[in-house]
């Protein structure tokens, strides 16, 4: 892997670990594993280069098995768009745009939809 995508992939499995958490203690704990790693490799007598790399190698290097089942959980239990239907629905009863549902959708559930995506899921349920 090169350094730009052992960062990326590090910060996707931090954010991951952080939202499989399920409560703030959790969330300290992963935290502070990353703060360890830090510490380490920002000590005064630690003269390699590329130190925040490290931290990140070392990170994507610690994954548990409890972990990864609390990923794969969150990770389904994520709506999509589609669960939101009947908000759609009445949104564009309400004579709003397709635009401004995607963009209710992207403020108030953090789904992110194209407009015509709606347009499209929209006209085969009102075919069906």
């Amino acid at each position: 892997m090169n350094k730009e995508t052992i960062i990326k992939t590090s910060i996707i499995r931090l954010n991951d670990n952080i939202q499989a958490c399920n409560n703030l203690e959790e969330i300290k704990e992963e935290l502070n594993i990353l703060l360890s790693l830090v510490y380490r490799y920002a000590s005064k007598n630690n003269n390699r280069h590329n130190k925040a790399l490290k931290v990140f190698e070392e990170y994507l290097k610690i994954d548990t098995r409890e972990k990864k089942v609390s990923r794969e959980i969150n990770r389904k239990s994520e709506k999509t768009f589609e669960d939101f239907l009947p908000v759609i629905i009445n949104l564009r009863d309400k004579k709003l745009s397709y635009q401004k549902i995607a963009n209710y959708l992207k403020k108030y559930y953090n789904i992110q939809v194209s407009r015509e995506k709606i347009r499209y899921t929209l006209k085969e349920v009102k075919n069906v």
